[in-house]
């Protein structure tokens, strides 16, 4: 990944790394496709029942035909990697991969509980080369005496200096973000500050192995699963919504 970076054009959209991260989906799901067990649910089956011992899996897959739930899992798993691994390499498709890799990874995780060592916090350091990074500064407008002390930690999240914050009684809105002549207003606003925030991105990793470090078992899987959800809802309005994939444009 850093060999890639340094091998990219800072200038220009860094497809080396686009596409090596599609290279890997891509081998996911032929691995995957070769194997007859994966067509069948066996393997999922198999690894969820007997190596798992998934308590989830089993009482489901009992109320539903044989192995049709090993299948749907199954099935789910190769559709999402050959999506991601094609979006990826397609412009206007890119966030939408970004969109589907997060969705995917959370619910893989929930269903399984199963981390594949730090995989999840490889995902979270490889999706900042997807931001939309501003050349010039952003500024942050908000209204004197207005959620000062969410400012002050968005402030000291910031620590290249990225964003200029301004306050302005004279806008409409409690806060207004202007990027790259663009206006952005609300929770918007507030979610674009955090991810041109590199301290946010230390803290997001700090937390995930802050759970690794204090917790096991049980304790550690719903902490996972309290912290990766509330990640993933953070960022809905911005995964969601199609008027902010026209403005990440990537």
């Amino acid at each position: 990944m850093f060999l890639l970076s340094g091998l990219s054009d800072k200038s220009k959209v860094p497809w080396l790394i686009y596409f090596q991260l599609s290279l890997v989906y891509f081998g996911a799901l032929t691995n995957k496709a070769i194997e007859l067990d994966w067509w069948s649910g066996q393997f999922m089956h198999n690894w969820l029942s007997n190596a798992l011992e998934n308590p989830l899996y089993i009482n489901v897959s009992k109320l539903m035909p044989d192995l049709l739930l090993a299948k749907l899992t199954s099935y789910t798993a190769m559709l999402s990697e050959l999506l991601i691994g094609i979006f990826l390499i397609i412009p206007k498709l890119r966030f939408s991969a970004i969109a589907i890799i997060l969705v995917f990874h959370t619910m893989l995780f929930t269903f399984t509980g199963e981390s594949f060592g730090f995989f999840m916090e490889d995902i979270l350091i490889i999706l900042i080369a997807f931001l939309n990074w501003s050349k010039e500064q952003i500024i942050f407008k908000y209204k004197p005496k207005s959620m000062e002390k969410l400012i002050a930690i968005m402030g000291f999240l910031d620590w290249d200096n990225r964003i200029w914050y301004k306050k302005d009684a004279s806008i409409n809105n409690n806060l207004e973000l202007i990027k790259d002549d663009k206006s952005i207003t609300g929770y918007s606003a507030i979610i674009q500050v955090l991810l041109n925030s590199p301290g946010f991105f230390y803290a997001l990793l700090f937390i995930q192995l802050g759970i690794r470090a204090l917790f096991n078992g049980i304790p550690k899987y719903l902490a996972m699963i309290l912290f990766l959800w509330t990640f993933l809802l953070f960022l809905s309005p911005l995964v969601f919504s199609k008027s902010r994939l026209r403005k990440q444009a990537i």
